[in-house]
């Protein structure tokens, strides 16, 4: 029996530090340590001494583990933007690259108010519901929508979860829609992380782990819908945004330039950029609706 929960840690990560290290990327002992004492639970400190019940857990922990499960679905939570969100396989794991397009839509909206949002292919409702909390007051109403009844689950839960840290006045609504079937209105924001890997070109650039543990009808898309698929979001997204409204969208690094190229031949009014994630990727669409005119 090891002496501390430190000791058992990281004699564990030097025994499977190659598989870790495979499996987890970024992975390293003060890390893989946090984990472990996050899912004993009851301990506070590494120092803390092993027993038989934390020795059963441990020996769970490291099974788990050794079949590249993400510790987000180990822990059922996810960390985005300062706040702790539900996850499970039902939705994708939040990351930390989307924060670039919540920040780009704070320090955009942050002046105004009674902003109307609409955040499609919400999944777990990171995106939507942070700028809920972040905009506070000057957000009146914010619509969440997903094709996929489980991740709906796991959103209304994240709503429950976070009620305390949006405004009481604010209206939420969720929608099962297979993007805009269901949708109605004008919004004055749209956000989307929409499933944008083709199933084909580009799996071999998905990390096995995302392969194994997250939802594919939240990653890909078949090569040959994918010019349908992207006309249909782009149209549905241009008639429900306000005019002056922003549209901003996650997308792939392969293809984030053409999907400007093809906005700007479907909408000349429009002003389009695209914007970089924290490694300097292109990753990011973003929109202003007639923003050339006059």
């Amino acid at each position: 029996m090891f002496e501390s929960i430190s000791n058992a840690s990281d004699l564990l990560f030097f025994k499977h530090q190659e598989n870790l290290k495979k499996n987890y990327p970024g992975i390293n002992k003060e890390i893989f340590r946090q984990e472990l004492q996050s899912y004993i639970g009851e301990v506070v400190s590494s120092n803390h001494l092993v027993n038989s019940i934390i020795q059963t857990k441990i020996n769970t922990f490291e099974e788990i583990v050794l079949r590249g499960v993400p510790f987000q679905h180990i822990l059922g939570m996810a960390h985005f933007y300062g706040r702790e969100f539900i996850c499970s396989e039902k939705v994708l794991i939040p990351r930390q690259e989307t924060e670039v397009l919540v920040e780009e839509v704070v320090n955009t909206f942050k002046n105004l108010s009674s902003i109307t949002a609409l955040d499609l292919c919400a999944g777990s409702g990171c995106i939507g519901l942070t700028l809920a909390c972040e905009l506070g007051d000057n957000l009146s109403s914010i619509t969440l929508t997903d094709v996929s009844p489980d991740a709906l689950t796991v959103l209304e839960q994240n709503i429950d979860k976070l009620e305390y840290q949006y405004s009481k006045d604010l209206k939420i609504d969720v929608i099962h829609s297979d993007l805009f079937e269901r949708v109605n209105g004008t919004y004055d924001l749209i956000v989307s992380n929409p499933p944008y890997i083709k199933k084909s070109s580009h799996q071999g650039m998905v990390h096995a782990q995302v392969l194994s543990f997250e939802p594919h009808i939240a990653l890909f898309i078949e090569d040959g819908e994918y010019e349908v698929f992207f006309n249909k979001l782009f149209t549905g997204t241009r008639n429900a945004l306000a005019s002056q409204g922003m549209f901003i969208m996650e997308g792939h690094e392969n293809e984030i330039h053409r999907l400007e190229s093809k906005w700007n031949s479907l909408f000349k009014d429009d002003i389009v950029q695209v914007l970089n994630d924290l490694t300097g990727r292109p990753r990011f669409l973003k929109i202003i609706k007639d923003s050339k005119r006059g």
